[in-house]
């Protein structure tokens, strides 16, 4: 026998990785290790790296259906390098783990470029990562799972920390693109009922914004907190940041867009619970101190007010 009877083409494996080579040259695609330098970083003081992982979740089984290959790629990366960026950290550089019953190149090719792409803007190079065939692991009609590893930098002074809240700081939300990829098991289910317009399937699609400019906002100093609203929305991210004797005081100034409008509608969710799965319209949370509001809404002029904190025990209000 050969290893490709058992389902795993050595041959595509080579074809594929000579074509990494070539769609990224200056990576150290084929070593054992990914080496980055440090040289350039000489001039932080003191200086944290902080590392991050995450996935696409089963947003991948709605991707794969309309093979939406390069959107997979971005939403890796979106997960990744938007919590770095959460935490006031530089992204420095990327990896990603790439798991398939079988190489199917289109596939491969379409998950790689959605990287890069996702990448460029912040030109954080991807250095490396792992291509695995695993025939026999993966059930019927899931054709493959992503998941990306990133790497930051950031001065002690100025990463993200409940020490650096104050009452009285402002919250500056910054709209989400749809559901990013969060709650889409919920999702699934409503859509298994319900077949939705063609622009709420555009928008359950959608890529996932990568909020590049918040890195900006961190190394200038007017910005001290941010929250990448993921997993558990609104309430759930915002109190991990929060110190014990304050509260964040949330109200709605946003209209919740119409895909999640749609949802909670043909799925019989109540608020409180598409709260907890959902952005609702908010992907990322800035935390400004009041005297650096107006800054903050020249830099975000797409960004909406969205409360404060106050004095409390650590909790989200929400009204």
């Amino acid at each position: 026998m050969h290893y490709r009877d058992a389902g795993v083409d050595l041959d595509r494996a080579d074809r594929l990785v000579a074509w990494l080579k070539q769609r990224l040259p200056r990576s150290p695609i084929g070593a054992f290790g990914s080496a980055f330098p440090l040289a350039h970083l000489s001039s932080y003081q003191d200086p944290v790296l902080v590392a991050t992982t995450d996935g696409v979740g089963t947003k991948i089984l709605l991707l794969a259906q309309y093979e939406r290959w390069t959107t997979v790629g971005n939403d890796v990366v979106a997960m990744c390098i938007n919590d770095l960026l959460a935490q006031g950290a530089h992204p420095l550089f990327f990896l990603d783990y790439y798991a398939t019953v079988q190489l199917d190149e289109k596939i491969f090719r379409g998950v790689v470029d959605g990287i890069v792409q996702a990448l460029e803007p912040g030109n954080v190079p991807l250095i490396g990562g792992e291509t695995a065939e695993l025939p026999g692991f993966f059930r019927e009609g899931v054709p493959l799972d992503v998941a990306g590893f990133a790497v930051g930098i950031v001065e002690r002074e100025r990463l993200a920390s409940p020490q650096r809240l104050h009452e009285g700081d402002r919250l500056l939300g910054l709209p989400s693109s749809g559901p990013h990829s969060n709650g889409y098991s919920l999702i699934r289910a409503i859509l298994e009922e319900a077949s939705p317009p063609e622009s709420v399937l555009e928008f359950l699609l959608s890529p996932t914004v990568i909020y590049w400019d918040v890195d900006r906002a961190f190394q200038e100093g007017w910005v001290t907190a941010a929250v990448h609203v993921t997993g558990g929305g609104i309430p759930g991210n915002l109190s991990r940041i929060l110190p014990e004797h304050l509260d964040a005081h949330v109200q709605f100034t946003w209209e919740i867009p119409e895909g999640f409008r749609w949802l909670m509608a043909r799925g019989e969710v109540p608020t409180e619970e598409a709260m907890r799965v959902w952005n609702l319209g908010i992907g990322m949370i800035l935390v400004v101190p009041s005297s650096q509001f107006e800054t903050a809404q020249k830099h975000f002029p797409n960004g909406v007010w969205m409360g404060e904190l106050v004095r409390g025990s650590g909790q989200v209000r929400l009204s």
